[in-house]
Protein backbone atom coordinates (compact mmCIF):
# COMPACT_ATOMS: atom_id res chain seq x y z
CA UNK A 1 0.00 0.00 0.00
CA UNK A 2 0.74 3.31 -0.39
CA UNK A 3 2.54 5.36 2.74
CA UNK A 4 1.53 9.12 0.71
CA UNK A 5 -1.26 10.34 1.90
CA UNK A 6 -2.24 12.83 -1.31
CA UNK A 7 -0.96 10.09 -3.31
CA UNK A 8 -3.68 7.74 -1.41
CA UNK A 9 -6.24 10.12 -0.64
CA UNK A 10 -6.39 10.70 -4.91
CA UNK A 11 -6.60 7.57 -5.20
CA UNK A 12 -9.89 7.02 -3.17
CA UNK A 13 -10.81 10.27 -4.62
CA UNK A 14 -11.04 8.99 -8.02
CA UNK A 15 -12.42 5.40 -7.01
CA UNK A 16 -15.86 7.68 -5.13
CA UNK A 17 -16.30 8.89 -8.54
CA UNK A 18 -16.56 5.91 -10.51
CA UNK A 19 -18.61 4.39 -7.76
CA UNK A 20 -20.78 7.91 -7.90
CA UNK A 21 -20.75 7.02 -11.63
CA UNK A 22 -21.79 3.46 -11.13
CA UNK A 23 -24.82 4.56 -9.05
CA UNK A 24 -26.24 6.88 -11.14
CA UNK A 25 -25.78 4.45 -14.05
CA UNK A 26 -27.66 1.96 -11.44
CA UNK A 27 -30.14 4.29 -10.81
CA UNK A 28 -31.01 4.88 -14.68
CA UNK A 29 -31.32 1.19 -15.33
CA UNK A 30 -33.32 0.66 -11.82
CA UNK A 31 -36.02 3.01 -13.18
CA UNK A 32 -36.44 1.21 -16.58
CA UNK A 33 -36.44 -2.35 -15.39
CA UNK A 34 -39.25 -4.55 -13.98
CA UNK A 35 -39.06 -7.79 -12.30
CA UNK A 36 -37.12 -10.00 -10.18
CA UNK A 37 -33.99 -8.01 -12.05
CA UNK A 38 -35.37 -4.57 -10.66
CA UNK A 39 -35.64 -6.36 -7.03
CA UNK A 40 -31.54 -7.63 -7.78
CA UNK A 41 -30.36 -3.89 -9.12
CA UNK A 42 -32.13 -2.37 -6.20
CA UNK A 43 -30.11 -4.47 -3.67
CA UNK A 44 -26.70 -4.24 -5.85
CA UNK A 45 -27.65 -0.25 -5.38
CA UNK A 46 -27.71 0.03 -1.88
CA UNK A 47 -24.63 -2.06 -1.44
CA UNK A 48 -22.54 0.39 -3.97
CA UNK A 49 -24.77 3.60 -2.05
CA UNK A 50 -23.71 2.25 1.53
CA UNK A 51 -20.05 1.69 0.68
CA UNK A 52 -20.22 5.15 -1.50
CA UNK A 53 -21.09 6.98 1.71
CA UNK A 54 -18.41 4.85 3.85
CA UNK A 55 -15.96 5.88 1.61
CA UNK A 56 -16.66 9.97 1.72
CA UNK A 57 -16.54 9.72 5.13
CA UNK A 58 -13.41 8.14 5.48
CA UNK A 59 -12.37 10.09 2.76
CA UNK A 60 -12.90 13.36 5.38
CA UNK A 61 -11.77 11.68 7.95
CA UNK A 62 -8.37 11.17 6.27
CA UNK A 63 -8.04 14.02 4.83
CA UNK A 64 -8.07 15.64 8.39
CA UNK A 65 -5.41 13.17 9.62
CA UNK A 66 -1.54 14.75 10.53
CA UNK A 67 1.13 13.12 8.94
CA UNK A 68 2.74 12.54 12.12
CA UNK A 69 -0.84 9.87 12.47
CA UNK A 70 -0.71 9.13 8.70
CA UNK A 71 2.34 6.55 8.98
CA UNK A 72 0.47 4.12 11.71
CA UNK A 73 -2.49 3.97 9.53
CA UNK A 74 -0.96 1.53 7.36
CA UNK A 75 -2.76 -1.63 8.32
CA UNK A 76 -6.32 0.08 8.27
CA UNK A 77 -5.70 1.93 5.34
CA UNK A 78 -5.10 -0.91 3.41
CA UNK A 79 -8.44 -2.75 4.97
CA UNK A 80 -10.59 0.72 3.85
CA UNK A 81 -9.11 0.03 0.52
CA UNK A 82 -10.63 -3.41 0.16
CA UNK A 83 -13.65 -2.21 1.47
CA UNK A 84 -13.85 0.23 -1.11
CA UNK A 85 -13.12 -1.45 -3.81
CA UNK A 86 -14.73 -5.18 -3.34
CA UNK A 87 -18.68 -5.40 -4.46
Amino acid sequence: MMADKNEFLRLVEGQLNEMRTSIRALQKKLENTQGPEKTDLALRLDSLEKRYRYGVERWQDLSETSENVWDGLQDELEAFWHQLTTP
